[in-house]
Formats: structure tokens, C-alpha cells, sequence
């Protein structure tokens, strides 16, 4: 007697289911207004203005109170020989051999900003001198920059910090320091500095890459009423409204100027007109879509990327799943023989066999294949997919 077991795929469901010391933002680092690389090249140079640095420019190797410009910090034979901070081809990094004085390492002044908006300035610093080879020893002067925030007319001092004093490393090794500050009423340029605190001598050999001036906004949470930052569904449901709200996770709660966008990419957003409250409810979605909140400390400062940030993104998954495909169709068996019914999933999902397409309890969990002789119907559910599968015993 033979009997046939028919594998048949009849509905298909879905079931969604190294920063130092000195003082960073606690929120959302907005567009960078100002930053400086330094450039690429393989030549060493081009010289910096006077305005910028007090030190003395030289096309080699830099002694104390000199710099260059370069793509390898290797300047002098007991200096590490490592590439900038930047990771471009041939990228380049000032270099600098500290004076026996006190010395500006660096200076520019920052204009287009904007009133009351927190701020962050920061800059990547790395200690050139070969920590293995020791030349110094015990005379050796660690490497020590202030950091300062002046006002436009270079009279007040806005803020400033010091880094810990650093000594050479084993091994090369960049370390970001920041700042923050807040502007006040009427207050749109500011100047920064950085400064040499250590001695000259032994040491106190440094290289400084990819400064950046950034709005330090808050850190803003896109979520659903019941706290989901992504919403999945699957590609036969029917399409859904969702209620979005912004919080503030941490920063200072003074930027409160909203302006919902929208994405299909999660890359490229554009406003979404009319939309400047904390909360937002969605059209209905059935395509994957991805939401954030460009926010400032009042609705005119939105369109200046001097004085916004982006909140966290929201993301409205709508998952495609192939069907899952039988390995054998009809399977045979003799009089009852045990058969071992198997199909093949999408790769991450886990899949549990049912005698009911709703409610009950799983009757083999976790597992591709299913063995059985008794005639019925089963069904096959993933996390994303839920497959039913009929199977029919016939005999002759």
C-alpha cells in the first residue's frame, strides 16, 4: 500500500513582532559648522597664517617652537611614524614641537551663529613622541593644550578647559578632548584657541587633526505611545496610522523648535509641511519609512544649520518575506510510514509547526522539518512569516 503525502502551501500570514577629559555635548551633535583636516597631500605644507598660530613654520622636521603640515607624524626619528587622524589617502595633520614658552598651537574666529544654542568644540590630539624608545626617560614633558572660546572681540572669555597632562604612548594612539559652551542674547561669533601649557624640551610633541564646531542640540527620541522606535510590518498587512512623539532623553530641554521630516532611505529626509509640534501622527503607512525632528531654539533658527540638530530616527519597517519552499512535493510513504515533512526558511527566521492557525501550542518548536504519519492539516509559523501547510494522506 503507498501512501502520498501531499505538501501544500495555502495561506501566507505575517507576524511582525576613547573621548578624554574636559566636558563633550550630552545630547545630539548637529551639522558641523566649522571643521579643519588640514588637507592631503604628499608634500608637506601649505603654511598656516599668522593669524592662526604663533609657531614657526618649517618644510621638515620641526624643532621647539616650530610645525608642519604632514601626512606622516614621523617628523624626527624618535616621533611615532603613523598616518592622521582624518583616514583620507595621504591625509595630512599639523605637527608641532612645543616652544620653551607658552604658545598659540592654533586660532579662528567662528561667525553665523546663532543666540542662546549650545555648542561643542572639539579636536583629535595625539603625543608623536615614541613612547618604547623613551629618548626622554625621566625628563621626559608631557603634552598639555588649553582649550578657549572668546568672544568676537577677542575681550571675553566665553570658556575653556585643560586636558590632563599626556604622556608618550606605547603605541600611537588619538584621543578626542572637547568643550561646550552656550551663546548668549545677541551673541553670533566667537573665537577658538588652543594653547601650549607645557615646557619645551624633551617632549611635548604633539599632532592635532579633524577640528570640529558643532550645535551640541538634545538628544531627542523618536517613539511610539508605547515607548517602539520601530514599528515592523509585513507586506500583506494592512497599512497603519502611527502616533510619534519627541522626548528629550538628555541635553538642555532649550531647543523646542520642531520640524518633522520624513525619509524613504533613512539617508535623505525632507520636511514635512505644517508639522512643528513635539508629537506627529502619520499618514497611513504601507512602505517602509523613516521619520527624525530637526530642532532649534526657535522656529526662525530651523533653516540654519548654525543653530539646529537631528533628533534619533524612527523607522516604519515594511518586511518582505519569500514563502517558505518544500523541499519534496508530494512526499510518499508506505502504510503509514513515518514521514519527515521539510521546507526551507529565510535565513534569521525560527520556525514552529501548529496543528491550528490560531491559538494552541506549538508541537515542534524551533526546527525546519516536522515528522508525522498522521493525516491533516499543520501549520508552519516564524517570527516574520506564518506558512500553512496541508498534508494529505491518501490511500489507495
Amino acid at each position: 500500500m503507498i501512501n502520498r503525502i501531499i505538501l501544500i502551501l495555502l495561506v501566507f500570514l505575517c507576524y511582525a513582532s576613547a573621548k578624554a577629559q574636559l566636558q563633550f555635548c550630552d545630547g545630539i551633535l548637529g551639522p558641523a559648522i566649522f571643521t579643519e583636516d588640514f588637507g592631503s597631500g604628499t608634500n608637506n605644507g601649505p603654511a598656516l597664517s599668522n593669524a592662526v598660530t604663533s609657531y614657526q613654520y618649517v618644510n621638515a622636521a620641526p624643532q621647539d617652537g616650530e610645525y608642519t603640515i604632514s601626512r606622516d607624524s614621523g617628523q624626527l626619528g624618535s616621533w611615532f611614524s603613523f598616518p592622521d587622524h582624518t583616514g583620507n589617502n595621504n591625509g595630512k595633520m599639523l605637527i608641532v614641537n612645543a616652544g620653551f614658552n607658552a604658545g598659540q598651537f592654533y586660532r579662528t574666529p567662528i561667525n553665523g551663529l546663532c543666540e542662546n544654542t549650545p555648542y561643542e568644540f572639539s579636536a583629535w590630539i595625539m603625543n608623536v613622541l615614541d613612547g618604547v624608545q623613551n629618548v626622554c626617560g625621566s625628563t621626559e614633558i608631557p603634552i598639555q593644550v588649553r582649550f578657549e572660546i572668546w568672544d568676537a572681540t577677542d575681550t571675553t572669555l566665553l570658556a575653556n578647559g585643560t586636558m590632563n597632562p599626556k604622556f608618550a604612548d606605547q603605541r600611537p594612539t588619538w584621543i578626542k578632548y572637547g568643550l561646550t559652551f552656550t551663546t548668549s542674547a545677541g551673541q553670533n561669533g566667537i573665537i577658538l584657541k588652543m594653547i601650549n601649557v607645557g615646557a619645551g624640551g624633551c617632549g611635548n610633541d604633539l599632532a592635532i587633526d579633524d577640528i570640529s564646531f558643532n550645535v551640541c542640540g538634545d538628544d531627542v527620541l523618536i517613539a511610539t505611545i508605547a515607548g517602539e522606535t520601530v514599528v515592523t510590518k509585513c507586506e500583506n498587512d494592512p497599512a497603519q496610522s502611527i502616533q510619534l512623539n519627541a522626548t528629550v532623553q538628555s541635553g538642555a530641554p532649550s531647543l523646542t523648535a520642531y520640524q518633522w521630516q520624513q525619509s524613504t532611505d533613512g539617508s535623505n529626509f525632507t520636511d514635512i509641511s505644517g508639522e512643528n509640534s513635539f508629537s506627529l501622527t502619520t499618514p497611513p503607512l504601507n512602505s517602509t519609512t523613516y521619520y527624525r525632528v530637526r530642532i532649534a531654539g526657535a522656529l526662525a533658527n530651523l533653516s540654519n544649520s548654525s543653530c539646529y540638530s537631528f533628533s534619533q530616527i524612527f523607522e516604519f519597517r515594511n518586511v518582505v518575506v519569500p514563502l517558505a519552499v518544500p523541499r519534496q512535493n508530494p512526499y510518499i510513504s508506505c502504510d503509514g510510514e513515518l514521514v519527515d515533512l521539510i521546507v526551507d526558511v529565510s535565513p534569521g527566521t525560527t520556525a514552529y509547526w501548529y496543528e491550528s492557525p490560531t491559538g494552541g501550542s506549538s508541537i515542534h518548536d524551533d526546527s525546519i522539518d516536522y515528522t508525522t504519519q498522521v493525516d491533516g492539516t499543520y501549520w508552519l509559523k516564524q517570527k516574520i512569516l506564518i506558512l500553512v501547510v496541508l498534508v494529505i494522506l491518501e490511500y489507495p
